[in-house]
């Protein structure tokens, strides 16, 4: 057997953050495209369908929703499958259907019953073809990976008693390393220093995050002594309590198999952080007036969540809505960059914490150029503030990642923040250990570069688009020592060289005549033009069509325009606070053009 390291990568097959509607509560197109990079479980993908459905969306026959999964591991991606299928074929009103797709889904261990059950789903979910049932394959790159990785999964077996040893192995190496010598308890003002006794440290470490999750569980100390003891029971025997039942931890271990769909096909060791639970990964704080820990359990609250989803789900499909799955496998940005076909767009792009793996500026740059225009909408996740440690606003957080003033991110990025950064934005309380907190961010394109004026880069490089763009090459980026160290470095490079290409191809090189610079907070415009055309007249400036992005300026004279000239823009433009200076003589107009702020 293996020998489990901290080194060894973490597995992600299960989720450890609450489900996201992927469209962001937002209304949908009669076709609607949407892209999950980093996808791990399909928590999110269920999660939409059910949002959708309740909102009436997928009851329309003339409704067609693409959703393309995206994950570096095969055998993530492959358990997907297995996931969707049973959510696909289940009966949502049978409790052993909802038992077996729980313990698939979660249990580290499986009864004989599940496990024999799980294998033919497996053999049926292997020999799939590219089209059948709303699946495809994204490639065969991708196809051949997927069903390889199945097979392998197929084939796998570990016992109960070489699960519970190699799990246990692996989340002592990984508390003794990731504990920090000393965290500040924020509730006393006091630096402690945690012991690792486990499974009590893992136990406390869950029961944490559930607790802040789901405040009301602590209110009552006989339900806190409860749930404890269902945690207690999950963490020691990586089964949840609906399929536990009364068994002792021995019994399992005894008579109950290793789930192979939480091992990487191939791994004997298990590499999977004991956050990937289910009372993580379910917005059961919504239904917890109900517990009572023995009837109704945290288990059986996700148990209920799963049933909605599959109802809703099979509904979908029922109700005549073209519902398509693709699978691309692959790093997130090579796909979005070499794999995804030329022409296509997405309404929403979701990158789960992908911006903590391979940097923000890499997430930005793939993404950019596949979200729909004017209105398709990109979301990115963090935990990785934390390391600026303290209260942090969201500007320090960006500024820690890219060191691009904000309002120089349409020009530079193409995108811009679709949310105002002072609304429910102001700052991010302290993560205090073991808990996280998860910064979101939403994010749109900006104007088409080949719409906007030429910028022009200042010969002595003292315009703000030539800092960033250095500030962009010197990007801080992540750690790129660990075990993705050669993926990060790809990502942040292929994302500079994006960048920069892409502000170079509506730059031009200073001219005499006319130029256009951006500042951080004004636009520098100069123009030169046949003094005759201003010799008489007034000379006005305006948006179009209340576009604060697209400026006219002329000059009039008994109501002739005797000069126009329009300028598109990254940003829109102030009015109150822009002024223009005119030299008649010599036929020169200089603008300076107050950026709006927001």
């Amino acid at each position: 057997m293996g020998t489990a390291t901290h080194n060894a990568m973490s597995y992600f097959p299960i989720g450890n953050t609450r489900p996201v509607d992927v469209t962001l509560g937002c209304q949908v197109d009669k076709e609607c495209d949407m892209l999950l990079l980093g996808c791990g479980d399909v928590r999110n993908v269920l999660h939409t369908i059910h949002e959708l459905q309740t909102r009436g969306t997928t009851k329309s026959k003339d409704q067609t929703i693409n959703i393309h999964l995206n994950d570096i591991e095969d055998s993530i991606l492959g358990r997907d499958l297995i996931l969707l299928y049973l959510a696909g074929t289940i009966d949502p009103n049978n409790s052993e259907d909802l038992k077996f797709l729980l313990g698939v889904w979660y249990d580290v261990l499986l009864s004989q019953e599940h496990l024999q059950r799980l294998k033919q789903v497996m053999k049926r979910v292997s020999l799939v073809q590219s089209g059948n049932n709303g699946v495809y394959f994204g490639n065969m790159k991708s196809e051949v990976s997927i069903k390889r990785a199945l097979l392998g999964m197929e084939k796998f077996e570990m016992n109960g008693k070489q699960m519970r040893d190699t799990r246990w192995e692996f989340l002592n190496s990984l508390y003794r390393t990731n504990v920090p010598k000393l965290f500040m308890d924020w509730s006393t003002g006091q630096m402690v220093r945690p012991k690792v006794d486990l499974p009590q440290t893992a136990v406390d470490w869950i029961t944490q995050r559930v607790s802040a999750q789901c405040g009301r569980l602590d209110k009552v100390q006989r339900l806190k002594d409860r749930y404890h003891q269902e945690i207690r029971d999950y963490i020691t025997t990586g089964v949840t309590r609906v399929n536990l039942q009364s068994l002792s931890s021995k019994r399992v271990v005894d008579s109950f198999s290793g789930n192979m769909t939480l091992l990487r096909p191939g791994w004997n060791i298990w590499t999977v952080p004991d956050d990937c639970c289910p009372y993580l990964s379910h917005d059961i704080d919504l239904e917890l007036h109900r517990y009572d820990g023995c009837k109704v359990t945290l288990a059986s609250l996700c148990m209920e969540m799963l049933k909605k989803w599959v109802e809703c789900f099979q509904a979908a499909m029922e109700d005549g809505c073209i519902l398509k799955i693709y699978m691309w496998l692959g790093e997130a940005t090579e796909v979005c960059e070499k794999d995804l076909p030329e022409s296509l767009r997405f309404d929403f792009i979701d990158t789960s914490n992908l911006a903590d793996k391979i940097g923000l500026v890499s997430v930005l740059s793939c993404s950019r150029n596949r979200l729909k225009q004017p209105n398709g909408v990109l979301r990115t996740e963090s935990f990785d503030y934390t390391r600026l440690k303290g209260v942090v606003s969201v500007e320090r957080y960006l500024s820690g990642c890219i060191d691009v003033p904000v309002l120089m991110y349409p020009t530079v990025f193409g995108l811009h923040l679709a949310e105002e950064l002072s609304l429910g934005h102001e700052s991010v309380p302290p993560t205090q250990f073991p808990l996280r907190t998860k910064l979101t961010l939403k994010w749109k394109t900006a104007r088409e570069q080949k719409n906007l004026t030429a910028i022009t880069l200042d010969e002595k490089a003292s315009d703000a688009v030539s800092a960033a763009l250095e500030k962009v090459k010197t990007c801080p980026g992540l750690d790129d020592q660990g075990p993705l160290g050669h993926v990060i470095k790809a990502c942040v490079k292929s994302a500079t060289e994006n960048i920069l290409q892409r502000v170079q191809n509506f730059a031009k090189a200073t001219t005499k005549r006319n130029t256009l610079i951006e500042y951080t907070d004004h636009y520098l415009v100069t123009i030169q033009t046949d003094p005759e055309c201003l010799k008489k007249g007034t000379v006005s400036m305006d948006c179009v069509d209340g576009d604060p992005y697209v400026m006219v300026l002329q000059n009039s004279h008994n109501g002739q325009s005797s000069f126009r000239q329009t300028l598109s823009l990254s940003c829109g433009i102030a009015l109150n606070t822009s002024n223009v200076k005119v030299s008649r003589k010599r036929g020169k107009l200089k603008l300076v053009l107050s950026r709006m702020l927001t």
